[in-house]
């Protein structure tokens, strides 16, 4: 890992701060390091670390993974349904399956593929957003309703202005995924590529 030497991040919209702090220690330890935090998708992510485009990657925990991919499970991301606070859904005390196909439902394009059920796929109006940022906007602007990390929109649940949405299949289950590290089983990293994946794959992950 050197002057050209690439992180890809599958969420990039803000640093968590376990993020952070592992960024701080590459700075400290490496600050001549060129370090890019890039925005792929989850099959560019993919391509990308097989390709020897970015040396490492993070992203949502897959049941397999293709050939020639390593990876280190980090811990997990908790998700929850929300919706603006004034937005019909966010109305019902309980919601059912079918009320959700009823309303524009705000996709993360890296979700759909690994995530989600066809449970929550039902919905004939679906906007895929490709950025966290965007998709919170539009939540915050009353438009349609999304699953995202609970952190991401923390602020905003505990002002009042989104409302988490309960569901009446799942009144009290809390939904997590794993955010798993990934890197190239067959890629020759140097020194600093290797640090990195060991202080990350050390850097326990509940979010």
């Amino acid at each position: 890992m050197g002057a050209g030497s690439q992180l890809a991040l599958l969420s990039p919209s803000g640093l968590a701060a376990w993020m952070e702090m592992v960024m701080d220690r590459l700075h400290q330890q490496h600050p001549g390091v060129r370090l890019d935090l890039l925005q792929p998708s989850a099959a560019e992510l993919m391509d990308m670390v097989l390709s020897g485009q970015a040396a490492l990657g993070l992203g949502c925990a897959r049941s397999n993974y293709p050939k020639g991919i390593g990876f280190s499970r980090l811990g997990q991301v908790t998700l929850v349904n929300a919706a603006r606070h004034d937005h019909p859904l966010a109305q019902l005390q309980r919601v059912r399956f079918a009320q959700l196909a009823d309303h524009l439902q705000l996709l993360l394009a890296a979700q759909t593929a690994h995530l989600l059920t066809s449970e929550y796929l039902n919905s004939p109006r679906k906007w895929y957003v490709q950025s966290e940022v965007a998709l919170i906007e539009l939540l915050r602007g009353g438009i349609g309703w999304s699953i995202v990390p609970r952190r991401l929109i923390a602020p905003e649940l505990a002002s009042g202005e989104l409302k988490e949405l309960t569901l009446e299949a799942y009144p009290f289950t809390e939904w997590s995924i794993g955010l798993d590290l990934i890197w190239s089983v067959d890629a020759r990293r140097g020194a600093i590529a290797t640090w990195l994946k060991s202080e990350l794959a050390r850097t326990q992950v509940v979010a």
